[in-house]
């Protein structure tokens, strides 16, 4: 079956006369902008990226949510979609409308599904979503017996807003547990590091955050303080990466959603996409560590690569409540071949400064989303740099072709399903 577009870009206006259900879901800074560009801290792990013959394709980043959201359903309805769009009951209403809209295609008896997730952490899904839109403008060959979903922005607060989190201030990457009781506490050293990535004071002119976070590295290591800020805590509820008291509207919504249309498959696999983590312009094909046995030469056989253990290197870190886990559980029977693509930009450092500028400036300041630092947000998950953007939208492409590939030769794998809450990947 080929589904392909007869546009070459999407269309800027949504159509009105669209025939697909709308469901709710269930629910079961300091601001000194100099120090954002100009710290020493910011060029640790840059790399040269190659330049590229196809300009074009950084043509499908857009600048809004809805802008984004536009070009995705019309791409979708291009390419023969059958379309829902979910309202989370937290943003009912919302004026403009923010949806988690999804895109299907193929048998809804099919042994195969494959799952592709933009905006995950809302701002990262600019890259996301333009992914997703050049896929559809291109031809391609849905294998015999595999179901498609794209499920485009699932945290459409944070996107909209240009924060990473959702509108309770939830990581919902550190949200998704089976087991309730391992919701709760903090990370080693949290507590420590809380006061120079979470000053509760509206933004003032001078920015000390270099300069304190590279005291607390020097008393603690690099290693240790990364896997404190960024492996979830549960205690701190204006604080970064925030996982939540209880299960969040879009995880709800993603649980049921799994529960519903993918149980009947004898195997899913997901690409999630994700942008912050790693060098630079490259990419990480990051797989559970519970994942299926023999995905590591499925990974190698039909992505072209090794897939990235964190637990083997110091990139990543441990972290707790990610959908990884969560969501396979719920599908013990099956096989769950869960992959996150992630493209690399800028150093830590960098990286926890754009988050705690933006942080602090919507919890103590006014919050406005034209604000600078929401914009320097989303310059540091969705770099400016047209090679970048060529480069990772290229890589997305590609890697969607290799996944249906692989479903196509699914019946030929073996492994094991997952389990459990706690994943050491991003």
């Amino acid at each position: 079956m080929i589904f392909s577009s007869g546009a070459s870009r999407a269309p800027h206006d949504v159509q009105q006369t669209d025939s697909a259900e709308r469901t709710s879901m269930e629910h079961t800074p300091e601001n000194d902008d100099t120090l954002y560009h100009n710290s020493d801290l910011s060029s640790l792990s840059f790399q040269t990226v190659s330049p590229m013959t196809a300009p074009s394709l950084s043509s499908y980043f857009q600048s809004t949510y809805q802008e984004a959201r536009t070009a995705f359903l019309n791409a979708a309805r291009a390419a023969g979609a059958r379309l829902s769009h979910h309202i989370p009951p937290s943003l009912q209403n919302h004026d403009p409308e923010l949806a988690i809209d999804v895109a299907e295609w193929g048998p809804d008896d099919a042994e195969h599904v494959l799952l592709h997730i933009s905006g995950t952490h809302g701002v990262e899904g600019y890259t996301g979503s333009a992914i997703q839109t050049a896929i559809l403008e291109d031809a391609f060959e849905l294998p015999p017996n595999t179901k498609l979903f794209m499920i485009h922005a699932l945290n459409p607060y944070g996107m909209a807003y240009n924060r990473r989190v959702n509108e309770s201030n939830v990581d919902i990457n550190r949200n998704c547990f089976r087991d309730e009781s391992k919701r709760g506490g903090t990370p080693d050293y949290y507590d420590v590091i809380d006061p120079v990535i979470n000053p509760t004071s509206p933004p003032g002119r001078w920015n000390m955050f270099y300069i304190k976070a590279a005291i607390a590295i020097l008393q603690h290591g690099f290693q240790a303080l990364k896997q404190a800020v960024a492996g979830g805590q549960y205690e701190y509820p204006k604080g970064l990466y925030y996982g939540g008291d209880k299960t969040e509207d879009s995880v709800s919504f993603l649980e049921t959603f799994v529960q519903q249309r993918c149980s009947q498959a004898r195997d899913l696999t997901v690409i999630d996409i994700h942008t912050g983590l790693g060098e630079y312009g490259k990419e990480l094909l990051m797989i559970d560590y519970k994942a299926p046995q023999n995905i590591d030469s499925l990974c190698k056989t039909y992505f072209g690569k090794d897939p990235f253990r964190s637990e083997r290197t110091g990139i990543a870190y441990e972290a707790s409540g990610q959908l990884s886990q969560g969501i396979a559980a719920l599908l013990p029977d099956q096989k769950v071949y869960w992959f996150t693509q992630e493209f690399g930009t800028y150093h830590p450092v960098r990286v926890a400064s754009a988050l705690r500028q933006e942080n602090r400036y919507h919890h103590y300041g006014e919050g406005l989303p034209e604000h600078r630092s929401k914009q320097v947000l989303v310059d540091t998950f969705n770099p400016p740099d047209l090679d970048w953007r060529n480069q990772v939208v290229r890589r997305g492409k590609d890697v969607f072709q290799q996944a249906l590939r692989l479903c196509a030769n699914h019946q030929d794998s073996t492994g094991t399903g997952i389990e459990d809450d706690s994943t050491k990947e991003r």
